[in-house]
């Protein structure tokens, strides 16, 4: 091995610099220590300091995001609500009707048929499926004609609709919204 050269002398003065900054108690050996990179314990105290930020952070933010499905779910019905009401204005004729049958309760009350003419399988235009814990706890739309049952909502082409009161849950009904459908004017309202 060679004595001379820049790789050398660049070893020979580091070594140097320590020996001599060791004896004195110097800031030299602190800046070349320090510039090696982290501590393990350093690290440590990062990652434990993120671990605890992370955990006061996501339960709210779960809730948050929990928050936002139901108000999609319960905007989705509402706007379902009004287009087959607008459909039913645009293009019904007086025998013919648009409407929404829900399907109610906690185990099968995530989804429903939007119908034209009558509720019959044949004329189900889309079924919906809510999302996740969201469901149709309860439809009752009565008066309707044809003779409706009480989870089927009709709209007319003058405009009118079977008045009803649609109630939307999420968990149990820990949180729920209503929908009202105004018989003379077809407008849903939430209460």
């Amino acid at each position: 091995m060679t004595r001379s050269g820049p790789a050398y002398m660049h070893r020979r003065l580091v070594s140097a610099e320590r020996s001599e900054a060791v004896g004195t108690g110097s800031t030299k050996v602190h800046a070349i220590h320090s510039s090696a990179g982290f501590s393990l314990m350093e690290v440590m105290a990062v990652v434990a300091a993120l671990a605890i930020l992370m955990a006061i952070s996501f339960p709210p933010l779960f809730a948050y995001t929990k928050s936002i499905g139901f108000k999609n779910a319960v905007n989705e019905v509402r706007e379902d609500l009004n287009s087959a009401h607008e459909d039913a204005m645009s293009e019904a004729t007086a025998s013919q009707v648009y409407g929404i049958s829900f399907n109610t309760g906690a185990y099968e009350g995530g989804t429903y048929d939007i119908f034209q003419t009558n509720p019959d399988p044949n004329n189900v235009v889309r079924t919906v499926q809510l999302g996740s814990g969201v469901y149709i706890d309860s439809a009752s739309c009565t008066g309707g004609t044809p003779p409706t049952t009480e989870t089927d909502c009709y709209f007319y082409a003058k405009g009118t609709a079977t008045p009803g009161t649609i109630v939307i849950c999420q968990n149990s009904c820990a949180r729920q919204e209503q929908l009202t459908i105004v018989a003379l004017s077809g407008r849903v309202d939430e209460t």
